[in-house]
């Protein structure tokens, strides 16, 4: 399916203000949409004569790994989102040729699920294996996203010297970009959201003419985002191909990863070590016994492991067998409070037993709401957002209230997306105006209420506007408000879920016997 200026627009609007890059998008919970944001309300919001001298403010998300490091994501704005998808809309002709990047395996394009950019594989490092193939190389960009020099993006498409020439051109498209993407964040010229899929097609911008450069010295190699891996027929090619890449990365002032870069001497195994392993736990049927058993190895498998892929590849085994319908509660909540167990430390398992718990009802769910409330506490605590929100609205979607000490500390942390789940339920919503009216008393400036906005948006959407907030401020949400549309709704279902899959695995046999209404509308 090929794609169009209109169907990016439509699918980057509907799909990607918030993060669903993953390929099942549950790094947080389905209840964060932007489905009824269409091209018509966009046009609404760029209509408005509000301005923003100091750009945009974004809120800050974290989604941790299994070292409990976090990985920092970002949510724009809706009204600096919708500028720059129009700004990509109405240059689609510069820089459509992205698509058909032979050496991008995870290509811009248009999914059936809807979204156009996601963790779905288009090629394999393993094609690039051919005999007389002696070496490979594997080398990352030194954060890619957050390390982008916005000014390089007109260096990347026209060249440096032609970029400087055009500098002052106010019509130049990637001058244009680089213009939207500072206004994005606070008018900061160093990174990008990592996140919003504007992102995503920027990143492909900037490294797909790095790729024509190394195809050019006729490099067998294929790019994962930011990864790229390299095959050649002996060591100095390998050589060659990274000081190539380091070279190209250097004009556009981004830097190769030393510590993960890496030229290895062929034959290499296919699949790590602690793969191999955990699929030998499984043969001879999936019992909840062995599904324990894979979920104990991985953790063992971890010290060894590449960053968290053993527990995140039993998790989504894991997941996967506990999804038919033939499935017994029983063994659903065995596994369930297990994960919960582990979750309270290892917080990359949450989503997993939330997703599993989601399944056993909602009585079930509320004889867990102490362990629930406990684990939330440390997790929102600590910031752990993708953690934090998924305990939210597994408690939420199942009708159970957050505890008064789990608010209070939901309130405290900061933290936007758990904050804004309290204004789902008219228990909570109180407590996130009562953070509203705190916060301003800081009297911040528009840029510092845009890491809340989410917050601030959800309270007007259920009439609840602090007097102390400029009337300017809301008037930059009024074309949402008038469409009565919500960025979160419990009722919606995951749309990208359509088949769980472990990697490189095919379906496991089974073990045991709304699009963002206004909740708040009448």
């Amino acid at each position: 399916m090929a794609l169009s200026a209109q169907k990016v627009e439509n699918r980057l609007l509907a799909h990607h203000l918030f993060p669903r890059i993953a390929k099942r998008g549950d790094e947080f919970p389905p209840c964060f949409v932007s489905a009824s944001f269409t091209s018509g309300i966009a046009s609404k919001l760029l209509a408005l004569s509000v301005e923003r001298p100091d750009g945009y403010g974004v809120i800050a998300l974290r989604s941790t790994r299994y070292d409990l490091a976090p990985r920092s994501l970002e949510v724009l704005h809706p009204r600096t989102f919708a500028k720059l998808v129009r700004q990509l809309r109405v240059t689609w002709d510069e820089w459509k040729h992205i698509e058909q990047n032979p050496s991008s395996a995870l290509r811009v394009a248009e999914h059936a699920d809807g979204r156009i950019f996601a963790m779905i594989q288009q090629a394999s490092a393993e094609d690039l294996v051919v005999p007389g193939s002696r070496f490979c190389a594997k080398v990352d960009i030194t954060n890619f996203y957050g390390s982008i020099y916005t000014h390089a993006i007109p260096w990347s498409v026209h060249g440096v010297e032609a970029a400087k020439a055009k500098q002052q051109d106010g019509t130049d498209w990637a001058n244009l970009l680089d213009i939207e993407l500072r206004r994005a964040r606070r008018k900061e010229t160093t990174g990008i959201s990592i996140g919003p899929g504007t992102s995503a097609i920027v990143g492909e911008i900037m490294l797909s003419t790095v790729d024509a450069q190394l195809r050019k010295l006729n490099h067998r190699f294929l790019r994962f985002i930011d990864d790229y891996f390299f095959v050649g027929s002996s060591r100095d090619e390998a050589e060659d191909f990274v000081r190539h890449l380091r070279d190209a990365l250097a004009v556009l002032k981004l830097a190769v990863h030393p510590g993960k870069t890496k030229i290895t001497e062929l034959p290499a195994p296919v699949r790590p070590r602690w793969m191999r392993e955990l699929r030998v736990t499984l043969r001879g049927g999936n019992t909840v016994g062995k599904l324990l058993d894979l979920i104990d190895q991985a953790i063992e498998s971890q010290e060894g492991a590449d960053e968290d892929g053993a527990l995140r590849f039993a998790l989504v085994t894991v997941e996967n067998a506990l999804e038919p319908d033939s499935v017994d509660d029983a063994v659903r909540i065995e596994v369930g409070d297990r994960l919960l167990t582990i979750g309270f430390l290892r917080p990359i398992a949450m989503g997993t037993a939330c997703r599993i718990l989601m399944r056993v009802g909602s009585s079930n769910v509320a004889e867990r709401a102490g362990a629930l409330n406990h684990i939330l506490q440390e997790h929102v605590g600590n910031r752990r957002t993708d953690a934090a929100t998924w305990i939210i609205y597994l408690l939420l979607k199942n009708g159970v209230s957050l505890a008064d000490e789990s608010v209070k500390e939901v309130v405290r942390s900061g933290d936007c997306l758990p904050i804004a789940l309290l204004t789902c339920t008219t228990a909570h919503l109180q407590a996130a105006y009562e953070f509203v009216v705190s916060f301003e008393k800081r009297q911040p400036p528009a840029y510092m209420r845009d890491e809340y906005w989410l917050v601030y948006y959800q309270l007007a959407l259920a009439s609840l506007k602090s007097e102390d907030v400029p009337a300017d401020y809301y008037a930059e949400f009024q074309p949402l408000l008038d469409a009565n549309i919500s960025f979160i709704d419990l009722e919606a279902e995951n749309p990208y879920q359509t088949a769980l899959m472990a990697p490189d695995r095919g379906p496991i046999p089974s073990v045991g016997g709304g699009g963002g209404r206004n909740p708040y509308a009448d």
